[in-house]
Formats: structure tokens, C-alpha cells, sequence
């Protein structure tokens, strides 16, 4: 029998593949108080859980599955990318300057209010707070 994952995660984005349900608990983070009851609640259904994690383990996880998943999964990436590599290599320059300006930018903003506010209650005290 396989133990049973218990994810606690908001945003955990299972790896493809299985389906994760069948044989792990996912428990948001603000019910981390609530944890235990949670767990209790599958009752009888551990067992049955850990028999398909081992199994699941045994087709997708396990050593002599591992290089082929992984090669798949980068596969995958691969193909997904929306964007060629040389593309983004001649507009890098680019986007590091337009990053530093709007930076820049933000850094001036924040300036030019705190000084406004400064000047504003030197000229009308009781504003600008």
C-alpha cells in the first residue's frame, strides 16, 4: 500500500498525468487550522487512496518510468513556447530598458508626491495628511 499525499497549497499545479484526486487530498491554506478534521473525514477511504498512489507511483513516478516522463515533460514545454529564443534574445535589451524606465518612473512618482505633500502642508497646515 502507498501513503497518501496531502498538498497544502492554494496554487499547486498538479504534474500531468494522473489524476491526482483519486489518490492524494489537497486542503486549501486557510483551512490549515481545520487540517485534522479534514483528514478524518476520508475515513475509510485511505486505504483505498494508498492502493492507487502505489499504483499510480508504479506507472508515472517510479524509476523506470522517471526519464521517459521527464523527457515527455520537457517536450511538452518546448512546444508550448509561444515565443522563439532568438526573438527574445534581440529584444532583450528592450525590454531591460523599458523595466529600468518604468522603475525609474515609479521611484520618481513616489518623489514628487512626497514632496508635493511636504510643500502642501507648509502652505496650508492641516492638509495633505
Amino acid at each position: 500500500m502507498g501513503l497518501v499525499p496531502v498538498i497544502l497549497s492554494d496554487g499547486w499545479v498538479p504534474p500531468r498525468g494522473p489524476h491526482w484526486p483519486d489518490f492524494s487530498v489537497t486542503v486549501p491554506e486557510r483551512d490549515v487550522t481545520q487540517l485534522v478534521s479534514i483528514l478524518d473525514g476520508y475515513g475509510d477511504r485511505w486505504s483505498d487512496m494508498g492502493t492507487r498512489d502505489r499504483e499510480t507511483w508504479l506507472e508515472w513516478f517510479s524509476p523506470p518510468k522517471q526519464f521517459n516522463y521527464i523527457v515527455d515533460s520537457c517536450a511538452e514545454i518546448m512546444g508550448s513556447v509561444k515565443v522563439s529564443e532568438a526573438l527574445v534574445r534581440r529584444a532583450w535589451p528592450l525590454l531591460v530598458a523599458s523595466a529600468r524606465a518604468r522603475a525609474d518612473f515609479a521611484r520618481l512618482r513616489v518623489s514628487v508626491r512626497a514632496t508635493g505633500s511636504a510643500a502642501l502642508r507648509h502652505i496650508r497646515p492641516g492638509h495633505g495628511r
